[in-house]
């Protein structure tokens, strides 16, 4: 439903070019199994972006026995779909842009009260293919939505340029 909506934002403000390319800083809140943020640096070429993320996830300790903190980063690049076809002249600018991408990297858990064998189990390495949905808001703000496997698995924000 949400990215049905960030789908339609654009239809209904003035339709703009896609961000343009450059250096990006991109920051967000994230959820989903539990809440937390992103923040990355997406070097956007005009087809394709290279990029380094950071996650943090919480998860309280009423969704779980105990609590725990999930901390990851990641290297990655994608596919900028839109701007391809934009960059061929196949289709004329729109004001929203569709990434597809990989990410890996690893991974810890800090938990509360951990175990030996938990602990021993703390660090993890993965590999995380995403979708991400950008538009141009009026006032040339940058939305992002983005849905991968890594944990927080749903996450929006804005884009800074730099």
């Amino acid at each position: 439903m949400a990215i049905a909506a960030m789908l339609m934002l654009p239809c209904a403000s003035t339709v703009r070019a896609q961000p343009a390319p450059g250096d990006i800083i991109q920051v967000g809140p994230a959820a989903i199994p539990n809440v937390g943020m992103q923040i990355g640096y997406v070097a956007a070429g005009p087809a394709f972006t290279r990029e380094a993320s950071g996650y943090i996830e919480v998860v309280p300790r009423f969704r779980s026995n105990r609590e725990a903190l999930h901390v990851a980063a990641g290297l990655g690049a994608g596919v900028r779909i839109i701007g391809t076809l934009e960059t061929l002249t196949l289709i004329t600018p729109r004001a929203w842009d569709v990434h597809l991408g990989f990410r890996f990297g690893p991974g810890l858990v800090f938990a509360r009260e951990e175990t030996r064998g938990a602990r021993n189990q703390r660090f993890s390495l993965f590999l995380e293919p995403f979708v991400r949905f950008i538009t141009t808001i009026r006032g040339g703000t940058v939305y992002f939505l983005e849905v991968g496997i890594q944990r927080p698995a749903i996450r929006g924000g804005i884009w800074i340029h730099i």
